[in-house]
Formats: C-alpha cells, sequence, structure tokens
C-alpha cells in the first residue's frame, strides 16, 4: 500500500527508497519494462537501420543506373545534336538546290517563250512557202506549156529542114545531070541553102537553149 502511495520522482534510488522494498521493486519492474521496451525499440531500429542500409544500397544501385542512364542521354543528346547540325546542313543545301531550281526553271520559261516566238515565226515562214511553192508549181505549169510549144516548134523545124534538104538535093542532082549552065545557078543555090541552114540552126540552136533553160527553171 505505502509503494503504491510513494511517488517516484527520480530514476534513481535514494538511502530512504532503499529501506522501502516495494519502491524498490516498484523501481525495478519499471526500469525492466523500460528496459524491455527499449530492447524492443533497439530491435525496431536495428531492423529499420537494415532496411534502410538495404534502401540505401538500392539507392546506391539505382544512382548509379541513374548515372549510367544520364550517360547514356548526354551521349544521345550529343549525337542529336550532331544529327541536328548534319539536317542543318542537308536542309542549307536543299535550299540552294531550290534556289538552283527557281533559277533554271526561270530560265526554261525564257527558252520556252523564245521557242514559242521562233515557232510563231517558222510557222509563218512555212505559210509563206506554202503560198510560194503553190506560185512556183502555177509557174513550173506555164513554164511546162511553154517547154511542150517549144518541143513542138522544133519539131515542126526539124521537119521543114528535112523538106528543105529534101527538095535542094533533088534540085541539086537534076541540074548537074541537065547540063554545066546551070553550074551558076546550083552555086547560088547551095548558098541560099547554106544560109537557110544557118538560119534553121540558128533557130533549133536558139530553141534548145530556151528549151534547156526553161528545163532547168523547171526543175528548180
Amino acid at each position: 500500500g505505502l509503494a503504491s502511495q510513494t511517488e517516484v520522482k527520480a530514476d534513481r534510488l535514494t538511502r530512504s527508497d532503499l529501506r522501502n522494498p516495494d519502491l524498490v521493486l516498484e523501481k525495478f519492474d519499471k526500469i525492466d519494462t523500460e528496459n524491455h521496451a527499449l530492447k524492443g525499440a533497439n530491435e525496431r531500429l536495428k531492423q529499420e537501420k537494415e532496411k534502410l542500409g538495404q534502401e540505401n544500397e538500392e539507392l546506391g544501385q539505382e544512382k548509379e543506373k541513374l548515372k549510367q542512364e544520364n550517360g547514356q542521354l548526354k551521349q544521345e543528346k550529343e549525337e542529336l545534336g550532331q544529327e541536328k547540325e548534319k539536317l542543318k546542313q542537308e536542309n542549307e543545301k536543299l535550299g540552294q538546290e531550290k534556289e538552283k531550281l527557281g533559277q533554271e526553271n526561270g530560265q526554261l520559261k525564257t527558252q520556252t517563250a523564245e521557242l514559242e516566238e521562233t515557232n510563231k515565226e517558222y510557222g509563218a515562214e512555212k505559210d509563206r512557202l506554202v503560198l510560194e511553192n503553190r506560185d512556183l508549181e502555177g509557174k513550173n505549169k506555164d513554164l511546162e506549156d511553154k517547154n511542150k510549144d517549144l518541143e513542138d516548134k522544133n519539131k515542126d523545124l526539124e521537119g521543114g529542114l528535112k523538106v528543105l534538104k529534101g527538095a535542094l538535093d533533088k534540085t541539086v542532082s537534076k541540074n548537074i545531070e541537065s547540063s554545066d549552065k546551070y553550074k551558076k545557078e546550083i552555086g547560088d543555090l547551095k548558098s541560099v541553102n547554106e544560109g537557110l541552114k544557118d538560119a534553121l540552126d540558128k533557130t533549133i540552136s536558139k530553141n534548145i537553149e530556151s528549151s534547156d533553160r526553161y528545163k532547168k527553171e523547171i526543175g528548180d
């Protein structure tokens, strides 16, 4: 009853406290309880420490893993930077090629316009040549008709020459057989015949030259 009524105000026991067995037992029980509690707490703290050690080790591994991943990301970043620079250079190159193609396209448009203009000129020249060809075909027809007329005239002159030669040969033969008194007349006839023959030859030659000239014009 005394121990329950006595209030323990300090952890240390005084000499007077030691004279009270109940108080001493209560104090030991309290200390034992606290010691048991401390052992449990210490065990829990030990387990918590081990757990924290494992977690710390895991965090260290995670940190190392993150460090490696960070290195990989840094390397990938550098590679992406290099790829970006490469793409930038290619983009600049494509821009230059685009500009060059634009200039070439402008030149092609100019050449196309010039070719269209030239084509129009060729078309007009073709129309003019067609008309000129038609005119030349008409002239060619006229020349062919003239040539045919000249050939007919040439044939007529050749026939007249043959008749004259035949008549002259008969006259000469008859006069030679007749008498010497016709020798003078024969000489005169020969002179006339030669004159006629020269004139006829000149006419035929002129007609042949004219015919050749028309043939050349027809050929042209």
